[in-house]
């Protein structure tokens, strides 16, 4: 049979009830590792074959399969080629076309006497926009199954699409059960694991909804109870058949409050020519995905975003600290991001950061009809101007930020700033340094 044509799935209907049936992909990781593990540590010679539905989805195990192929001797990896390949000695790519079969099954076939194993999953679902990440998004239904008859079956399926001699297996009834104790001790530890990291994002919920609350409260305080009161009843006495604008300046004089903070300004350098020759679709989604990781981190440190600004955004925190810290996390992880698209073939976003503290407007502004909650002020503006004038993948700091945060090490640079009388002292971290 064709490589193209053939699909493993149809084997799971051989598999008996002492088969594990799963569709959790946290499930189905730990499977896969802890039988790779077991052929690696236990040195099983044979052929691996792995399932990686995309070529993308195999890079963040190149690592892990070179050694694994240094042990085994030959393993097969499938998936539709949306990344380019590295070349590793022992180690053997079958493209599949999209509409392959196999291009939707997560499978793992090793059959060997001392370990026989295969791991037969499908795709029963995703969601589109989480098509380019292993795992996420996405719904399996299979069981993995030690049945030497189902896993010999997909072996030879497997052999023979490819015109390949399938090999041999001896004898097992002297075959040590070592292997098998090894991929239920790592199984049973990747599912510990597995508890913890949910233990620990149940942690995480909890303090943000925490810091939520703080947030509400700090809102609350710049906006008081009263300041929302009198807002509604001038609302009400004004009503939308009073004298154009009269309600709207009341409001907006009851919503007015000034404090100090420290505000946040990014972009994207050359975002605008991307989006003038870039696929509009895979675009968006690529800064969806970049937006959130800048949101998530203002979060975790206890800031708050004011407004994303095309490819831009505005944040602010109540500690010039605290804004520092998820500044220099924001380019971190930004680096990272970054780094996975160009080994997706897709467009990294170079990007500027900058922060400036002083006394901003928190207010209540807009039409009749529409109206939200922002920050105003020459601070703001001041955040905005450096972040032009911001290394990429680094973050500039104004005088204020800078000696809120000793002892920090920086660049101290004077500069011009549009709007500013004289030049400005300015502190630059490095890419270097972040």
């Amino acid at each position: 049979m064709d490589v193209q044509r053939l699909s493993l799935y149809p084997l799971t209907l051989q598999a008996g009830p002492e088969n594990l049936t799963t569709s959790s992909v946290a499930t189905l990781l730990a499977i896969s590792h802890g039988l790779e593990d077991a052929v690696i540590r236990h040195r099983l010679r044979g052929t691996f074959y792995a399932g990686f539905q995309r070529f993308s989805a195999f890079l963040p195990q190149v690592n892990r399969f070179a050694r694994l192929a240094v042990r085994c001797g030959d393993v097969v990896v499938f998936g539709v080629p949306d990344a380019p390949t590295l070349a590793i000695p022992n180690v053997t790519y079958v493209e599949l076309s999209p509409d392959a079969p196999l291009a939707r099954e997560w499978f793992i076939v090793f059959d060997r006497p001392e370990l026989a194993a295969a791991l037969l999953t499908r795709e029963i679902g995703a969601t589109d926009d989480m098509l380019t990440t292993f795992g996420r998004g996405r719904y399996y239904q299979g069981v993995l199954s030690f049945d030497p008859a189902l896993v010999t079956a997909a072996q030879t399926a497997l052999a023979r699409a490819l015109a390949r001699t399938a090999s041999a297996k001896p004898d097992a009834s002297a075959a040590p059960p070592a292997p098998y104790q090894t991929f239920l001790q790592i199984f049973s530890r990747s599912l510990e694991k597995r508890n913890r990291q949910l233990a620990a994002l149940y942690q995480t919920l909890d303090r943000r909804a925490q810091s939520l609350e703080r947030l509400n409260q700090v809102i609350k305080t710049l906006m008081s109870r009263v300041a929302w009161e009198e807002a509604a009843s001038q609302s009400e006495a004004t009503g939308r058949g009073g004298v154009e604008g009269e309600g709207m300046q009341s409001t907006a004089e009851a919503m007015l409050k000034q404090t100090t903070l420290t505000v946040l300004c990014s972009d994207v350098q050359g975002f605008t020519t991307l989006s003038a020759t870039r696929p509009a679709q895979p675009l968006m989604q690529d800064l969806n995905h970049y937006l959130d990781i800048l949101a998530t981190t203002v979060y975790q440190n206890l800031g708050d975003v004011d407004k994303f600004l095309g490819d831009g955004m505005l944040a602010f925190f109540q500690r010039p600290a605290a804004a520092l810290q998820a500044a220099l996390e924001m380019q971190r992880r930004i680096a990272a991001f970054n780094a996975q698209q160009v080994a997706r073939l897709r467009d990294p976003f170079p990007t500027r950061v900058s922060l400036a503290t002083g006394p901003c407007l928190i207010a209540r502004v807009g039409s009749r009809d529409r109206q939200e909650v922002t920050i105003l002020g020459d601070t703001v503006n001041m955040a905005s101007r450096l972040q032009a004038l911001s290394q990429v993948g680094g973050v500039l700091l104004d005088e204020t930020t800078y000696q809120a945060c000793q002892p920090l090490e920086a660049t101290a640079m004077s500069v011009k700033v549009r709007g500013k009388a004289g030049v400005q002292s300015v502190y630059q971290i490095t890419p270097g340094v972040v």
